[in-house]
């Protein structure tokens, strides 16, 4: 049977029902969260690693509330880490809020529509979305929230129950056939059919047949790919299994499916899981230091923070420690400045992993066109690469700069505006 929410209960699998108007949020093996509508699981958040994210503040996955699809596909629901309560998801301006059945706001998360992706925007009205160039210009628009943001040209959408590609007039240009699908990266990108993964190209050829629980974007020529990521009912308990390697653009595998998690290849080097501990590994699946890690993010602008023992630090590809000041939290390096939280305060370390601008803001984001989005008081304003303030902290929302815009908002008025802090047009 189709749609069944169940209950591990003293070893008994339990059905229950919940109310078909709520948006209950579950997981997937891949990482990702999602909803249940109409008794199927929708993902609509492209993020990697999505879950993460929001275990990191105030959810966690159930260990036995899951919603069964069918006999090989089950999806854990995610709850509220304080005392357990099953979750919805409610579409808001500016992303998603998690609540209890009771309407109790549980965490959030902040979506990409409002930011720029080749050109383009999406921006959310009552019943749906206008794709928006650089000046304001209406493009086109969709009634329909099911979509992905620009990359390479391409932006995948949701009609006729299936995934499929349009183009920046928002034409459909790859048929809508596929259950799922992630963006364009190098020319090639991951489509779901059957329940098995594969690659098309930009012309809709199918390049890798499905074969993948799991398939990801390519990243300097290769693409991790797992054969048997899944949650799944043993008895009574729920258990993940996840095996991830390597692929070259003809699908072939070049570092076998050993590690239980992976990323993407960065900078010629790859974070991975092997035996319950996080390390990195080159493009030959030879592994970077005898050291290993609780969690370790990818490296950029070759530097990685990792985490081990109860503490957050940079290291460098020699694995040598690269930060001078104490971490409580960290964003990876951007623009030669990485923000890092030290006694409940953000602010920016350098290069050289000394403080170049103090920790006295209540929020940060990565640095973009120089610029950086700052929490003052409540309010959003931007910095510059010294510190200095260079948009008032005025607004109640706000994204960080891509592409020379960002969008802001004050009370009910939403904008874009450029890196002085001059308004560029409403929406």
């Amino acid at each position: 049977m189709l749609g069944l929410y169940s209950l591990i209960n003293s070893n008994k699998v339990e059905s229950f029902k919940l109310d078909d108007n709520f948006q209950i949020v579950v997981v997937d093996a891949i990482g990702r969260w999602g909803y249940i509508y109409n008794k199927i699981a929708h993902f609509p958040v492209q993020y990697e690693h999505s879950v993460d994210i929001l275990t990191s503040w105030g959810t966690s996955i159930s260990t036995n509330q899951f919603f069964k699809v069918n006999d090989s596909n089950i999806y854990p629901l995610l709850i509220s880490s304080l005392d357990g309560s099953i979750l919805h998801a409610e579409r808001i301006q500016s992303g998603w809020v998690f609540k209890t059945l009771k309407g109790e706001t549980i965490s959030h998360f902040h979506d990409v529509y409002g930011y720029f992706h080749e050109e383009r925007v999406f921006i959310d009205y009552p019943k749906k979305f206008i794709c928006y160039n650089l000046i304001g210009e209406k493009i086109f628009d969709l009634k329909t929230s099911q979509f992905g943001f620009f990359k390479e040209g391409f932006a995948k959408i949701f009609k006729m129950n299936s995934w499929g590609y349009m183009n920046y007039q928002g034409d459909i240009i790859i048929s809508c056939s596929y259950d799922d699908a992630w963006n364009f990266h190098e020319g090639m990108a991951a489509v779901k059919k059957n329940q098995l993964w594969g690659y098309i190209d930009k012309t809709g050829y199918l390049v890798v047949e499905p074969r993948f629980m799991d398939a990801r974007d390519f990243s300097e020529g290769m693409a991790r790919v797992s054969l048997d990521a899944r949650y799944f009912l043993n008895g009574s308990q729920i258990f993940k299994e996840s095996s991830y390697g390597y692929i070259d653009i003809q699908g072939n595998m070049i570092i076998d499916p050993i590690f239980s998690e992976a990323k993407d290849f960065m900078n010629g080097y790859a974070a991975i899981k092997y035996k319950n501990a996080w390390n990195f590994i080159d493009k030959s699946g030879n592994f970077l230091f005898n050291e290993n890690f609780d969690a370790c993010n990818s490296f950029q602008e070759n530097n990685a923070l990792v985490f081990k023992n109860q503490k957050y630090y940079f290291i460098n590809q020699m694995g040598e420690i690269t930060n001078k000041v104490k971490i409580e939290k960290a964003f990876d390096y951007s623009e030669g400045l990485a923000g890092v939280k030290f006694e409940q305060k953000w602010g920016f370390i350098n290069m050289t992993g000394e403080w170049e601008i103090q920790p006295i803001f209540d929020d940060v984001a990565p640095f973009k066109l120089g610029t950086a989005r700052v929490l003052i008081e409540g309010k959003y304003g931007f910095i510059d690469i010294h510190g200095n303030l260079t948009i008032e902290p005025k607004y109640d929302e706000a994204t960080s700069f891509t592409e020379g815009l960002a969008m802001v908002k004050i009370k009910n008025k939403r904008m874009f505006i450029n890196v002085r802090g001059k308004e560029v047009f409403e929406t």
